[in-house]
């Protein structure tokens, strides 16, 4: 399946960028997005943004009337949570969770002057998985879900025309776990991910 997932997601980026570089009259523009996130989870006992992700991916939009646009978008990016150790505090365990996503974010934008103010649900599907603790990497649980539905909000500065910088938190809207999880520092049920990123976009 993770072939199939990685030649989609290219093959979309693609075929986005043909489509606005093709587009005569600009009511429809396409364009790419690279940047970084960090996150954290809800419910899994640890706190703290300190898991950090590359954010890369693609997204076309069109023009509803003069405020109103709608954006649908195609982009990678983990997830997770980490619990850092920190010897100088007599904390010495540490453990980190990677979840790896593919998303599908369906956005409405408004427009302010040289801002967007863009909010819409997002669909992830978990390509892989990874934990680590104190001694090294880990077996990784089989009870992350392979879809996630997102909440998003987040705001568009325009640079330029053709270029914006994109601040955004989501937060999962359904848990990420089938069942209660234990992990070397207690169980927990329900988990939600929590992430804010800051990505540099380019459209045609």
């Amino acid at each position: 399946m993770k072939p199939l997932v990685i030649f989609t997601f290219f093959f979309t980026i693609s075929s986005f960028i043909l489509i606005g570089q093709s587009s005569s009259e600009k009511k429809f523009h396409a364009g790419f997005k690279v940047g970084m996130n960090t996150s954290q989870m809800t419910g899994d006992g640890f706190s703290g943004f300190y898991k950090f992700s590359l954010v890369a991916g693609a997204f076309a939009n069109t023009r509803i009337n003069e405020k109103w646009k709608f954006q649908y978008e195609l982009i990678y990016q983990a997830k997770g949570s980490k619990k850092p150790a920190r010897p100088d505090e007599g904390i010495y365990d540490s453990y980190k969770i990677r979840l790896n996503y593919i998303e599908v974010p369906l956005l409405f934008l408004y427009k302010i002057k040289k801002f967007e103010l863009e909010f819409g649900p997002g669909l992830g599907v978990l390509i892989g998985s990874k934990e680590w603790d104190t001694n090294g990497p880990r077996g990784a649980s089989n009870n992350w879900r392979t879809f996630e539905l997102d909440a998003m909000l987040g705001l568009n500065y325009y640079v330029k025309d053709n270029f914006f910088i994109n601040a955004r938190t989501h937060h999962s809207v359904t848990s990420v776990v089938t069942t209660a999880v234990a992990n070397p520092y207690g169980t927990y049920g329900g988990a939600w991910n929590i992430v804010i990123a800051l990505t540099f976009n380019y459209q045609f």
